[in-house]
């Protein structure tokens, strides 16, 4: 069970029950598609995700920024999207890239 919650009051908002892969063709990964999944009702919303270490990635990032969000989680360095993400940010004068 995934579920995103309120930050005020810790109340669900919508969840999800994951059963495996879905038929359906991927087209980003798992972890970008769930995050997407439970944000929807909340498009240009102009809000705050908050995700763990698993859910957090470049992709997942750059998906919800398309969408008027902001994102905060924790990234590792050794991944492969930061990795990526670090070589495009030198080719493009990215401003700010913090790693932890």
């Amino acid at each position: 069970m995934i579920w995103i919650c309120d930050v005020e009051n810790g109340y669900d908002l919508k969840d999800l029950l994951y059963t495996g892969r879905s038929s359906e063709e991927r087209q980003i990964d798992l972890a970008c598609s769930i995050v997407g999944q439970l944000a929807k009702p909340f498009v240009n919303s102009n809000r705050n995700v908050y995700t763990d270490c698993f859910f957090t990635s470049y992709s997942t990032v750059q998906h919800l920024s398309e969408h008027d969000f902001t994102a905060v989680g924790t990234e590792f360095a050794h991944r492969r999207d930061v990795l990526a993400c670090l070589h495009k940010a030198a080719r493009h004068l990215l401003l700010y890239i913090s790693c932890l």
